[in-house]
């Protein structure tokens, strides 16, 4: 599971791992009774590396207020240094704020009675924190503070749709969510749809998670569906 989250890292950017139980400065990985860093499943072992590499928890960027509201009512005392807002001095916000981010609490985090200790201006994403999905700035957020933009010069790949050149490929894009391909022009790889709409409505039915697989997953499984409108249009999906 550790290496299997360490690939993912490495593949997406300039760093590399190397196991090692001599090296003055490493990272200590052991079977203890939590799950932690010091600054399941493979987002939280990312989760945690990438606290090692440098990487806060995003509830706690000095602009978090414009994004989350944070109660602790319901938090034990000893625990309000989980929810402590960092100082503008003390760190660099490289990209926006991200409900989505793999290093982001979820909304009743440390809570004692399982009420929402954290919650989204934006009240829709409510739902959203506390994913573990390694996201696209996740990953740029790493290239960013270790500077493997460096890597790709002259001759990398022209990302499209906010994409960037993947240090450890430049001839292959690092994607956002929703776009895949070399390029990020394309719908990504897996299960999915490309579906055209009308000006009738249209039903389709999609099945998520599988009944038949009671265990744990090591990742998450994903499914994009893009749908093609014309020029001058408005998508209107319902969910039913």
């Amino acid at each position: 599971m550790v290496q299997m989250a360490l690939n993912y890292i490495q593949a997406r950017t300039c760093l590399q791992f190397v196991q090692s139980s001599v090296a003055a400065n490493r990272i200590r990985v052991f079977s203890g009774s939590g799950c932690y860093s010091s600054v399941g499943m493979i987002g939280i072992v990312a989760h945690e590396f990438m606290h090692a590499l440098g990487v806060w928890h995003m509830q706690m960027r000095d602009d978090r207020d414009s994004y989350v509201y944070i109660d602790l009512s319901s938090v034990p005392s000893n625990l309000h240094g989980n929810f402590v807002k960092l100082n503008s001095a003390d760190v660099i916000n490289y990209n926006p704020y991200e409900y989505g981010s793999t290093m982001h609490y979820d909304a009743v985090a440390f809570s004692s009675t399982n009420s929402y200790t954290i919650l989204p201006y934006d009240t829709p994403y409510t739902r959203t924190i506390g994913s573990r999905t390694i996201t696209f700035y996740d990953i740029k957020t790493i290239n960013d503070h270790y500077q493997c933009h460096a890597w790709c010069g002259a001759g990398s790949a022209v990302c499209l749709n906010g994409g960037e050149p993947n240090p450890r490929d430049c001839t292959i894009c690092n994607c956002p969510a929703g776009y895949g391909g070399a390029t990020c022009n394309q719908r990504p790889a897996g299960c999915g749809e490309a579906l055209v709409a009308t000006g009738l409505w249209q039903v389709k039915q999609f099945t998520f998670g599988n009944a038949a697989v009671t265990t744990y997953r090591d990742s998450y499984m994903e499914c994009n569906h893009r749908v093609q409108v014309s020029n001058k249009t408005t998508l209107e999906p319902t969910a039913l």
